[in-house]
């Protein structure tokens, strides 16, 4: 029963956080873009020195990484979007079904570990998704100031060894 309750509140924090995240976004994008940039340099900052544990912290990181998706994409992250993001941050694993909108779950947990200094990889299925997501992604993670590389069989060494030293791969 223990372990039960213990999911439950989990859970219950999960979905808590799209309502911090959309709180957050709403203040971000009142912003000028010299505003949004400065906090972006204070976050940072911040989650370098204290990590993921503070969830008002991760939904500030993953409000940059929605507004920016949101302008650049038109495409906004929504809340199985954000809870499943939040587990795949806590190094956990999330399931989702063909058409949910894995690769832009993954965005915000990878931006985020990116933001506290984290190397990244995010893994695909396929060569053909991977260079669509770099491509696609990348233009989030640029706009938040990250590099992407992209990894394939076949591919040069240092091409190889290049895409490796990206903020996220």
């Amino acid at each position: 029963m223990r372990g039960r309750a213990r999911l439950r509140l989990r859970g219950g924090r999960r979905a808590a956080l799209a309502g911090l995240v959309e709180e957050a976004e709403a203040r971000l994008a009142q912003l000028s873009p010299a505003e949004r940039q400065a906090e972006l340099g204070e976050l940072k900052r911040t989650l370098r020195r204290d990590g993921f544990d503070d969830d008002r912290l991760v939904a500030r990181a993953f409000a940059q990484v929605r507004l920016a998706s949101r302008r650049l994409l038109g495409k906004a992250h929504f809340g199985t979007q954000i809870e499943g993001a939040y587990v795949l941050l806590h190094g956990n694993i999330a399931e989702m079904n063909t058409g949910e909108g894995k690769s832009l779950t993954a965005t915000l947990a990878a931006a985020t570990a990116a933001l506290a200094g984290m190397r990244v990889h995010v893994v695909t299925v396929n060569d053909y998704l991977a260079e669509r997501d770099s491509e696609w992604m990348g233009k989030v993670y640029a706009q938040l100031g990250m590099t992407t590389g992209v990894v394939y069989p076949h591919q040069p060494d240092a091409e190889k060894m290049a895409a490796y030293r990206a903020d996220i791969t």
